[in-house]
């Protein structure tokens, strides 16, 4: 490390070990923030100090690192925190989102003041350069981060937790942006299930103002007011974690749509939010099934069909022979969901195995496709995604 690198982080380090002095300095030197720090305390809105602890920390921190972006678990807890504080105050009417930035960028200012006082003469022309352009580029960043965190996040209600804030303000981040998903690795579960529902609005803020969260949820997401999406840690599930999740969100009939995905990457989560988001809105009110959950893989190979009219006439007319005929279409979706397996699928339809061979039989005679044989698994496990995917 450079002895001026070095210096830097020993003044941020002493700095951050006197906090409460630095808090109050700033709101010493901020009328902005006493007024604030005033009509908050008036309106038990939220606790300012808490609140400017955190930014001032994260700030420091990365400061002190020369790093323009946080990158730590910690420091997104104290992130989401403080935008959580952000969401709190702006939803009391206290102030809006231009003079919260406003505010934010005085405090800012008021720290890199008392840290550029704090670095030893000897050092300061030579930290100049480096801790300018770390600040243009903070600055930048930071805004922008909160800009689109603080109109894109709703207010937490029942089922969403603080850290929601953060996890949220990552996934409006990979759906809207370009960033590499491997820029969020370290942030986001390495295998994700998605739970998509559609409603209206009254409706998703009953369902959100529930009780019972599962262990399993990573987070809970509301990115518009008719969308409500439920991001879990497939490690964390234990068994049926999408029955797990309809049971305890309990979709009635006046759910507009549902739709679900699990993902072996990260890679693939960008793809299946903007899929299942798009995909629930066009859908009629049905009873989501284990066998029509999508995967990322399965989401490609259906787009692909999709866009090819002959094969997808072939995949309709399959579908088209087992019209008013629900049994023999529960069936063979359960046996795709049980790899095959006659005697689980039996046993999940609550029917003799023998049964469950005859209406498999009768599949192959009005279908022409087997769904026992590798091709013919592979041909049905397309038809029903088309079914599914078309709506």
């Amino acid at each position: 490390m450079a002895p001026g690198t070095r210096v830097l982080a020993e003044t941020a380090d002493a700095m951050l070990g006197d906090l409460d002095k630095l808090v109050q300095r700033v709101n010493e030197l901020s009328p902005e923030h006493r007024a604030l720090d005033e009509v908050v305390r008036r309106n038990n809105a939220a606790d300012m100090a808490i609140s400017l602890s955190n930014s001032i920390t994260i700030f420091l921190g990365l400061a002190r690192d020369l790093r323009p972006t946080v990158e730590t678990d910690h420091e997104w807890e104290m992130r989401g925190a403080s935008l959580g504080w952000a969401r709190r105050v702006m939803n009391s009417g206290v102030v809006d989102l231009p003079g919260l930035l406003k505010i934010s960028t005085s405090a800012h200012v008021i720290v890199m003041r008392q840290l550029l006082s704090a670095i030893p003469d000897d050092h300061v022309v030579g930290l100049l350069s480096p801790l300018g352009e770390w600040h243009d580029t903070f600055f930048t960043e930071a805004h922008r981060h909160a800009l689109e965190s603080l109109r894109t996040v709703p207010p937490l209600h029942g089922r969403q937790r603080t850290g929601d804030q953060h996890r949220n303000w990552l996934l409006n981040m990979l759906t809207s942006s370009h960033a590499s998903a491997d820029d969020y690795a370290d942030h986001v579960p390495a295998r994700l299930f998605v739970v998509v529902l559609r409603a209206a609005p009254p409706v998703l803020r009953t369902v959100l103002d529930g009780e019972e969260r599962l262990d399993s949820w990573w987070t809970v997401w509301r990115p518009t007011p008719e969308q409500l999406i439920v991001v879990g840690d497939l490690a964390r599930a234990e068994g049926d974690w999408l029955g797990d999740t309809l049971l305890a969100l309990r979709p009635d009939s006046s759910t507009e749509g549902v739709i679900a995905a699990d993902s072996g990457s990260l890679a693939e989560l960008r793809d299946i939010l903007a899929v299942l988001r798009a995909k629930v809105a066009e859908y009629q009110p049905r009873p989501l099934r284990p066998a029509e959950v999508l995967s990322g893989r399965r989401l490609t190979v259906l787009d692909s069909v999709s866009a090819n009219p002959a094969a997808t006439d072939r995949f309709v007319r399959m579908l088209a022979q087992l019209s008013g005929a629900g049994e023999l279409t529960r069936s063979v979706q359960t046996l795709l969901t049980c790899d095959l397996n006659l005697s689980k699928a039996a046993e999940l339809l609550a029917v003799h195995r023998s049964t469950l061979v005859y209406r498999l039989d009768r599949i192959a005679r009005l279908t022409g496709v087997d769904p026992r044989t590798t091709e013919g698994a592979a041909l049905w496990w397309i038809a029903l995604g088309i079914g599914r995917h078309s709506g």
